[in-house]
Parts: structure tokens; sequence; C-alpha cells
């Protein structure tokens, strides 16, 4: 759950941060999938930490 949130999170940051900068459609696209990426990827290795650690 907490990779999908994060990854949501940075598809909606990555967009914004295009649209302030005034690039195009596609520009704000891979912005958001790039920033969705790195920030599913951050809450994957925060989620395996939190497993690793409760155990």
């Amino acid at each position: 759950m907490i990779p999908i949130i994060f990854t949501l999170f940075g598809l909606v940051l990555g967009w914004f941060r295009a649209s302030k900068a005034g690039k195009g459609t596609l520009d704000r696209l891979q912005y958001a999938v790039a920033h969705g990426f790195a920030f599913g990827l951050l809450g994957l290795i925060l989620a395996v930490i939190y497993v690793r650690m409760s155990i």
C-alpha cells in the first residue's frame, strides 16, 4: 500500500512541477512518470524496511 501511495504522490508532484515550468503535455507526462517511478521505488524500499523491522 505504501508504494502505491508514494507512486501516486510522485505522479501528481511531477505533473504540477512540469505545469509550473510551462512545459507541454508530453513533458508533463514524462515528469509525472519519472517522479512516480522514483517515489514508488522509495516507497517500496521504505515498505521493505518497515516489514523487516517489525519482525
